[in-house]
């Protein structure tokens, strides 16, 4: 079963949605490009303390992972595609040779828990904020016209928590924290303090704009003050596991915090001044962003329109 394409087919999957609450249909988004499969392949970086980070951006293989390994168990936040366990699995295996006790889920999107039932399979026990197991169990739009069916139940939640949840094996430990609406509405951040790792989920993608889920109440203003919290916990030693792109630390989520800020602050101004969506694509007011946030030329446009209908009023 697929999910969706990458995380900005999420994103334009559920963008699509705004308009249900309008008069008028908004415009299609564009396409995001396909992921490749076939091609994936998975990178390991060593975090210290015995973490990993399994790279889903250079390596294609959809969303970050990271394994923390302790004497008799593994934390793994994130599962990635199902299409690329048979690469992920064996990485994983050659830098932990305990079990993986527990998988945390970031949220809810295919591209982190696509592999859910491959290691549910392998005993690991799958934890998530209360939403997640929410919209997990449901048919969702899959932004082809259908519906995504609901996945199968070894590949649920079955430890929720409301809020902030402690997970450990001997030698390691969790700090789970949930933010409220950014991404989505259940985001999970994951902070290990002894190594002084965060993994942040779709909250802070590092090197390209972000996928938001508006019709799972994610918004711009919700990811800037996700990001807010986020500086606040690092430090200029903090390694951040961002949902997507490479391996960053607290001056790279400062300038993602502040690309959002300009966003917001121009989208803003067009929606005040009465500008339409399309009035203000056509604008083209993220033409310098664009240089560095976009990963394929329909990227600036994509997050354009996400953030407008995030941005207006509802």
């Amino acid at each position: 079963m697929r999910m969706a394409t990458d995380a900005l087919g999420w994103a334009i999957a559920f963008a699509a949605c705004i308009g249900v609450a309008t008069a008028a249909e908004p415009p299609p988004l564009p396409a995001a490009p396909a992921q490749t499969f076939a091609t994936a392949v998975v990178r390991t970086t060593p975090l210290g303390n015995n973490i990993f980070m399994f790279d889903g951006s250079p390596g294609n293989i959809g969303g970050n992972v990271t394994v923390a390994v302790g004497t008799d168990g593994a934390i793994m936040v994130d599962a990635s595609y199902a299409e690329v366990a048979d690469r992920l699995v064996p990485a994983i295996a050659a830098v932990s040779k305990v079990p993986t006790r527990y998988l945390i889920d970031t949220h809810y999107h295919g591209d982190h828990t696509g592999g859910n039932a491959t290691y549910a399979r392998q005993g690991a026990i799958i934890v998530a904020h209360d939403n997640v197991r929410t919209r997990m169990d449901m048919e969702m739009p899959n932004g082809t016209g259908g519906v995504r069916p609901r996945p199968p139940a070894e590949a649920l939640p079955i430890v929720t928590y409301p809020n902030t949840m402690t997970l450990r094996v001997d030698g390691q430990t969790a700090e789970l924290f949930h933010m409220p609406p950014a991404h989505t509405d259940g985001d999970t951040y994951v902070y290990f303090r002894d190594a002084n790792v965060l993994c942040t989920g779709d909250l802070f993608f590092s090197n390209r704009y972000p996928a938001i889920d508006v019709a799972a109440k994610g918004g711009v203003e919700g990811m800037i003050a996700s990001a807010a919290v986020l500086l606040k916990l690092a430090d200029d030693k903090t390694k951040i596991v961002p949902g997507h792109g490479p391996l960053a630390d607290k001056a790279k989520l400062t300038e993602f915090r502040n690309m959002l800020i300009a966003v917001r602050d121009r989208v803003k101004k067009r929606i005040a001044a009465g500008d339409s969506e399309d009035t203000v694509v056509a604008a083209n007011i993220l033409a310098d962003l664009n240089a560095k946030w976009a990963q394929d030329p329909m990227a600036g446009e994509r997050f354009l329109r996400i953030a407008y209908r995030s941005l207006r009023p509802q």
